[in-house]
């Protein structure tokens, strides 16, 4: 019996409002799971298709018990310039049911970056390289929702 790729998960995830200065802002946050080597934490990121890289704080890096490179790397970003260390990487797992009822399948994510500076970040950012790689994205903005369908 030939061998059958299973059937390409799709979710739909609502998006996160955030008021601010009297309008109201609606950001894909994804709900996932990241774990490295028996630790895992669950939280949303900020799915950034401008981003390049993942980026996460220190204290969840310090949490996860991830391995920052020495060498540390020049970071240019559309909020100035900013420096950040290098994890070899985490598993990310969408915390969601898909259309199915299933949760999304663990994908290693490297590298993983970690500004020195813990005024960067607004909230962990999902970079495009390489989770996007794997899934099609389709903003829904007037719905309220985006949709994640796993290529």
């Amino acid at each position: 019996m030939p061998h059958r790729r299973p059937r390409p998960q799709t979710f739909v995830i609502r998006l996160a409002e955030f008021p601010l200065a009297g309008r109201v802002f609606r950001r894909p946050m994804l709900p996932v799971r990241l774990s490295w080597r028996g630790r895992s934490t669950e939280l949303p990121m900020l799915l950034d298709t401008g981003s390049d890289s993942t980026f996460i704080p220190a204290d969840l890096a310090s949490y996860l018990g991830l391995e920052l490179s020495v060498p540390v790397r020049h970071i240019r970003a559309a909020g100035g310039r900013f420096e950040a260390r290098e994890a070899k990487g985490v598993y990310v797992q969408i915390d969601h049911r898909d259309t199915l009822g299933h949760k999304g399948n663990p994908r290693e994510i490297a590298p993983v970056l970690v500004p020195s500076r813990a005024d960067i970040l607004e909230e962990p950012v999902l970079g495009r390289e390489p989770f996007m790689e794997a899934y099609e994205l389709t903003l829904r903005q007037r719905a309220g929702e985006f949709v994640l369908r796993e290529l």
